[in-house]
Formats: C-alpha cells, sequence, structure tokens
C-alpha cells in the first residue's frame, strides 16, 4: 500500500492559492444578469429638490447594478434607484455609488444596493430571456 498522496490532492487548500482577506471580502455571491430590456432612474436628493436621470442597465443583481448617465454624481453619494421591467414590475432602492469610470461624456457606474432584495432576485431569474449572465 502506497502512503504517499495522490499526486492530484490538494493539500494546501484550491491548489496552494490563499487569498487575503480583502479578496475575500471583495468576491462577488451574486448572479450579475446582463439585461437591456430595463429602464432605469436615479433619483439624487438635492439641497432643497430631488433631480431624476435616466440611466442604461448593463447588468444587474439583487445586490447592485451597473449602469451608464451622463450624469456626474460623486463616489459613495446615496441615492435611490428606480427599476422598471416590462411588465411594468417597479423595484425602488436605496442605493450607494461604490464604483465611478467616465468614457467621453457618459458616466459608469457601480451601485450597491443598500439591502438585499430576494423579490428582485426573484423577478430577474423569472423575467430573464436570455441566458447571457455573469459571475
Amino acid at each position: 500500500m502506497n502512503n504517499e498522496p495522490d499526486k492530484f490532492e490538494d493539500v494546501d487548500g484550491i491548489f496552494g492559492i490563499s487569498e487575503t482577506s480583502s479578496e475575500k471580502s471583495n468576491r462577488r455571491i451574486a448572479v450579475r444578469y446582463i439585461r437591456n430590456d430595463l429602464n432605469a432612474t436615479l433619483f439624487v436628493k438635492r439641497f432643497f429638490s430631488t433631480k431624476k436621470f435616466s440611466a442604461q442597465v448593463y447588468d444587474i443583481s439583487s445586490k447592485g447594478i451597473n449602469l451608464a448617465t451622463s450624469a456626474k454624481l460623486s463616489k459613495e453619494k446615496k441615492i435611490q434607484v428606480l427599476i422598471v421591467f416590462p411588465d411594468d414590475k417597479s423595484f425602488n432602492l436605496d442605493a450607494i455609488i461604490v464604483h465611478r469610470s467616465k468614457k467621453k461624456s457618459i458616466y459608469n457606474y457601480g451601485i450597491k444596493f443598500q439591502s438585499l432584495s430576494n423579490e428582485l432576485g426573484e423577478h430577474l431569474l423569472n423575467t430573464q430571456t436570455d441566458l447571457t449572465f455573469k459571475l
């Protein structure tokens, strides 16, 4: 009987790769669906008013959304995102901007919802007609 470990046995975890705590906390745990059939509107509170901006959705999950708009907004800005599906079902979610980049005159935002919406996740799955998604 051979007492040597199998040459394919992973004795140090996943192929000996270790992650730092920041890498572990940066992992996505929700499926991001690529959708081009959703309408998104951003509501940004100003001093005495609320500004409304339309946005193009790139991808979405139950935890956040990646979208583009011409509005220049600051990172960590608290906003509301209204998402309307083709069946007129809508979700109005409190959110925070966690990433911003710019190409020409368009701003791309990574937006995290302030709370997990299982109902949104279910509706995303139930209305997905194209099986294009990111992990």
